[in-house]
């Protein structure tokens, strides 16, 4: 992936708060906002293993994540690329020849780029959910045992994650994770508003390293050619480092 040129676009986020974006009930996901390093859940909870396994102690030594977002949806196809600065809160988003840029910071402003935000997002917790399990407020996870995962046919650890039914703009939203020995997710449900039928369910590629940490690139349905979500262009950069193309 090229280079980002310089800000043309620039807003200033409020502080994390959840914003709905519906791609994983009609095809998108309704996810939490990021809060990078925010005060959540304790890294000795149930989602602290998984969340180990992902590297989320060493995410920290991230300057900069790029990459692409796939969605084949089956009557269309996503693809959306960005770069992201986690310390600064910098988001660039690229279309086309259009070019966004926004700081997710702590003062908020008037006006933010909410449509594009709600699709960082989105693309942004596809990638690293795992990571959210100690990082996100207003979440409650807890063990359910050993289950069958729904499309592997795995016997996982089953852990059930609620979201607070008064954080943000989509409250009560659940997700089942599927969870090896290892801490890796295998697969998911996902159940908006925590509706009583699953909205989406999706199995998890082997992870794969991204520098200091871990995340699955590949996430196909029950029937692939229905629905898939995929990562590509993916790299990374170190503090004081050079970007580096994950193979």
């Amino acid at each position: 992936m090229k280079t980002l040129p310089t800000v043309s676009t620039t807003s200033t986020l409020a502080a994390p708060r959840r914003f709905g974006v519906d791609l994983l009930s009609a095809g998108c996901v309704c996810l939490l906002l990021l809060g990078c390093a925010s005060t959540g859940n304790s890294h000795e909870g149930p989602g602290a293993r998984v969340a180990a396994a992902y590297g989320v102690d060493h995410f920290g030594e991230l300057e900069a994540l790029r990459y692409t977002f796939n969605a084949d949806l089956g009557e269309r196809e996503i693809a959306r690329q960005w770069e992201w600065e986690p310390g600064t809160g910098r988001v660039a988003h690229r279309k086309g020849d259009e070019l966004f840029v926004y700081f997710r910071g702590s003062n908020g402003a008037p006006e933010s780029p909410r449509e594009v935000d709600g699709q960082f997002i989105n693309d942004q917790y596809w990638l690293l959910f795992p990571l959210h399990l100690v990082w996100d407020s207003g979440l409650e996870i807890t063990s359910q045992g050993t289950a069958t995962g729904p499309i592997t046919g795995a016997e996982c650890e089953h852990l059930i994650c609620t979201y607070s039914s008064e954080v943000g703009y989509t409250p009560g939203d659940v997700y089942e994770l599927f969870v090896d020995e290892d801490g890796d997710v295998r697969e998911w449900i996902f159940r908006a508003a925590g509706s009583e039928e699953p909205t989406r369910t999706a199995a998890w590629s082997e992870p794969t390293a991204i520098g200091p940490i871990r995340a699955s690139l590949e996430f196909p349905g029950p029937d692939p050619e229905a629905f898939r979500i995929w990562f590509t262009d993916v790299e990374y950069k170190l503090a004081g480092g050079e970007w580096t193309a994950v193979e």
